[in-house]
């Protein structure tokens, strides 16, 4: 009942929630979504079916395949590409701990860049991306370089580098070393950039099945296609029939193919970041809001200190 106490406490109680909520509720009763303390995503909560029907999301894939396929063709490969170079093999352990090395530096600060680079100054962090794939499309660019000496000479001669003593000059390992940092580095950073995108693009509500998409759907794609389908097409072109290895001749082809699809990544990105430019204009300006905010709340709370300071003193 309205006059007992415990009706007048419940009263009371939705009076304060609608006060509280009043603006927000509103708002949306009359059909516009309020405007948010901080943006820091599409407002459009997309599930996985009508982010499929996006352009958005299939140049997002692309540069996806072509970043984490080109790392895992290294990854998958890394052995065979230091016999047919020529080299000697204890350079697998090298180039395996460059790799990874990269790779681990890429996932720890490559959103905290690109957070600094990009969106913080209202660009788009799909600028990040082109900056990935086109350096996976120069790694793989190194690695061909390396690969090139021994691809031209005739191809007895290329067996006997597969499979006789090492014999590749120093700047053959130069070139490999280059290319497995670079390699790895746009391997390692591309992957928390696919969840973060899909969050910032797509919303966050359907974010466990959107970025599945990316990680289940790139990974796969690039791996089977580039990491083991590829090599294997041109083997069976270049290679002996005998031979149980590509030789130099068909990484050749490889690096250049994948170079090649690395390229057309950074085109998509390119395209995904003048689609999303607005996006991220608003989520600077948002940040922008909320830094100066937070700046005129530290001045004054640093004014009442001084304001207690000298009342202390005074006293």
């Amino acid at each position: 009942p309205a006059g007992s106490p415990g009706g007048e406490e419940a009263a009371e109680e939705a009076a304060r929630r609608e006060a509280a909520g009043g603006p927000v509720r509103r708002a949306r009763a009359a059909g516009a979504e309020p405007e948010p303390f901080l943006l820091t995503e599409a407002r459009t909560q997309l599930s996985l079916p009508q982010m499929l029907r996006r352009p958005d999301s299939w140049l997002l894939w692309l540069a996806g395949c072509a970043a984490i396929g080109g790392g895992n063709f290294f990854a998958t490969n890394v052995g065979q590409l230091v016999r047919a170079s020529g080299s000697h093999p204890q350079l697998v352990a090298q180039l395996v701990t460059l790799f990874s090395t990269g790779n681990m530096l890429g996932r720890l600060v490559g959103c905290d860049a690109s957070d600094r680079l990009f969106v913080r100054r209202g660009r788009s962090r799909c600028g990040v991306v082109v900056m990935l794939c086109v350096g996976m499309a120069a790694a793989h660019g190194l690695l061909l370089a390396a690969q090139l000496p021994v691809a031209q000479l005739p191809h007895a001669a290329r067996g006997e580098v597969l499979h006789g003593p090492p014999s590749a000059p120093a700047h053959t390992h130069t070139l490999l070393l280059a290319g497995a940092l670079l390699a790895g580095t746009s391997f390692g950073t591309i992957w928390p950039h696919l969840v973060v995108l899909a969050s910032e693009l797509f919303g966050s509500d359907h974010l466990h099945t959107n970025y599945l998409f990316y990680d289940g759907g790139c990974g796969a794609t690039g791996t089977l296609l580039l990491a083991n389908l590829l090599p294997r097409l041109f083997h069976r072109r270049v290679a002996a029939s005998s031979s149980a290895s590509c030789d130099a001749s068909c990484f050749v082809k490889a690096h250049a193919a994948i170079a090649a699809i690395a390229l057309a990544g950074a085109v998509a990105a390119v395209v995904l970041a003048r689609r999303s430019a607005p996006l991220y204009t608003r989520i600077g300006l948002s940040l922008e809001k909320s830094r100066q905010k937070r700046r005129g709340m530290t001045k004054r709370a640093q004014s009442a200190w001084s304001l207690s300071q000298a009342i202390a003193s005074g006293a």
